[in-house]
């Protein structure tokens, strides 16, 4: 089976664009099947994305400094700011030591981006589905990557960015997003919307079903789980690609399984879903130290363990009414 599409958009706020998927699903025989896809899409900027009215608040220097204490030390001689990277560039950058922050908040402007491109992306995937006879089973896998192009965010973790980045002041990028004042404290952060340049990710998809009737009922078990082996990220054209796989909220494994019995009126169901654990050791320096809002050295955890819950139902379902208990 072959399955083809053609698109054409027109929007006034850009630009127009052509995009096309191509699908393709072989039955070798009663027991494989190959299956593949390949397409393009794309989102023209929201009209908020564009025209948003500058939304402004505040932050404490602490929040968004990472020079402040750069070149302090703990009572073990260990400094508390531990990228190396980021010292040598708030030097660099004229800052005093022992550099406090003055206490002066920050202003943080979040606003439309009248130059937005828009979002393009490319996909591709390929798999097998396998459907052993008498057995009830099927099992598929899917790999899958995915690349898209000025894709639209908004962020305010340039600050610390700049500072960690070995092409600092060098080249456009996260240092022309904020400013400092006269006495050298963060003055203003631009954290309105932007195209990022490209992020590419790719995986595999697992699928599980299996289904068997017995005399008492009959048995539902449905299961998927998705690795994750990279997201590339590229900031700002010309910059080097950051992997943001396996920090918090992006983990590198994800699931879920559902166990289905019914009978008669009767099912019973169970489902647990899974998160791989997760952790922000290393990525851009960070390594669970900082400080608070007073300057004082703090600590915090910067990974989190496997996530797992279990949900639990029963259903009773008579023919003008229903019963469902969680």
């Amino acid at each position: 089976t072959l399955d083809t599409s053609l698109r054409f958009s027109d929007y006034k706020t850009v630009c127009s664009a052509t995009t096309y998927n191509f699908g393709c699903d072989w039955a070798v025989d009663s027991i494989l099947r190959l299956r593949g896809t390949a397409g393009t899409s794309f989102r023209s900027p929201g009209l908020f994305e564009l025209y948003l009215a500058d939304q402004t608040s505040f932050l404490s220097q602490t929040s968004v400094d990472p020079c402040i204490g750069y070149d302090t030390k703990d009572a073990n001689g260990n400094f508390l700011q531990t990228n190396a990277t980021v010292r040598t560039n708030c030097a660099a950058d004229g800052l005093p030591a022992g550099w406090s922050g003055n206490g002066a908040s920050a202003l943080i402007t979040t606003g439309g981006g009248l130059d937005l491109n828009p979002e393009t992306s490319y996909a591709t995937t390929i798999g097998f589905v396998l459907t052993p006879p008498k057995l009830g089973i099927k099992f598929a896998v899917d790999v899958w990557k995915i690349k898209v192009a000025d894709q639209i965010a908004s962020t305010i973790g340039g600050v610390y960015q700049c500072y960690a980045s070995e092409f600092f002041r060098t080249r456009a990028g996260f240092c022309d997003t904020f400013t400092r004042g006269a006495d050298l404290s963060v003055a203003t952060v631009d954290a309105s919307y932007r195209n990022i340049p490209t992020e590419t990710t790719a995986g595999i998809d697992f699928t599980l079903d299996y289904e068997h009737e017995f005399n008492f009922g009959t048995l539902y078990l449905t299961s998927q789980a998705t690795y994750t082996r990279y997201d590339h990220v590229q900031s700002f054209p010309g910059d080097p690609f950051d992997d943001y796989n396996g920090i918090i909220s992006e983990p590198r494994w994800v699931g879920d399984a559902q166990t289905r019995f019914k009978h008669k009126d009767w099912t019973f169901t169970w489902t647990v879903n899974y998160a791989e654990g997760s952790s922000n050791n290393g990525f851009f320096g960070e390594d669970g130290t900082g400080f608070d809002v007073f300057g004082t050295p703090v600590t915090y955890r910067t990974s989190v363990p496997d996530f797992i819950t279990h949900d639990f139902t029963v259903r009773y379902q008579a023919k003008t009414w229903e019963v469902l208990a969680r």
